[in-house]
């Protein structure tokens, strides 16, 4: 299975997605129970424009273990870009409950409680943002135009398109924000997270 993912990481970032979906799904069909599988699956499918193919996956690796902090923070990362800013914030939340100290997701979750027009609590959570990382280059930015209510301005994360996934077990993949997808070794992953294991994988290049 790690071969597998890491075989799917390296095509995303070479520009297959379909093969990365084909590689990335043969994963899943070897140990459908495995969540990183299904975290790495997502990834591909997002690299394929696949988005609520996508969200089904990583439903499926919260399910399988509600303790995957990263499949939580992928799946309210993704949500917000289909503009699902509600069950953004509800992915979100337990996923910051079990990483807090992730600066990027709590500036997403500031931004999806900002598309609910709760100003107040979305200036909030971009101050978690900045204390978890005092030194981002958007966070501050992006709370005096919520507060002052000025043009929109997504976050650098949202910018970093890079869609690369990477063997690294700590490697974040952007995908539109913060996605983590390509956390290879399975067998580390699930120890780091089992089966409610918190972020079992800053991606679990599956495989």
């Amino acid at each position: 299975v790690d071969a597998l993912g890491a075989l799917a990481a390296l095509l995303v970032k070479t520009g297959d997605a379909a093969g990365a979906v084909e590689y990335a799904a043969r994963a899943v069909a070897i140990a459908p129970a495995s969540p990183p599988v299904h975290n790495n699956l997502a990834g591909a499918l997002m690299a394929a424009g696949r988005r609520e193919e996508a969200v089904a996956a990583l439903r499926r690796a919260v399910a399988l273990a509600p303790q995957y902090a990263e499949a939580w923070i992928n799946l309210g990362t993704l949500l917000r870009t289909l503009r699902r800013p509600t069950e953004s914030e509800d992915a979100l939340r337990p996923g910051l409950a079990l990483k807090p100290g992730d600066t990027a997701a709590w500036a997403t979750l500031g931004l999806s409680l900002e598309d609910q027009d709760r100003l107040d609590e979305a200036i909030e959570m971009l101050r978690r943002s900045i204390a978890a990382d005092p030194h981002p280059p958007w966070s501050a930015r992006r709370e005096d135009r919520v507060r002052h209510g000025t043009e929109p301005v997504e976050h650098a994360a949202v910018q970093r398109h890079d869609l690369a996934a990477s063997v690294e077990p700590d490697h974040r993949v952007g995908i539109a924000d913060p996605l983590r997808f390509g956390e290879c070794r399975q067998g580390r992953t699930a120890g780091r997270r089992p089966a409610g294991g918190a972020r079992p994988a800053r991606t679990a290049s599956a495989a």
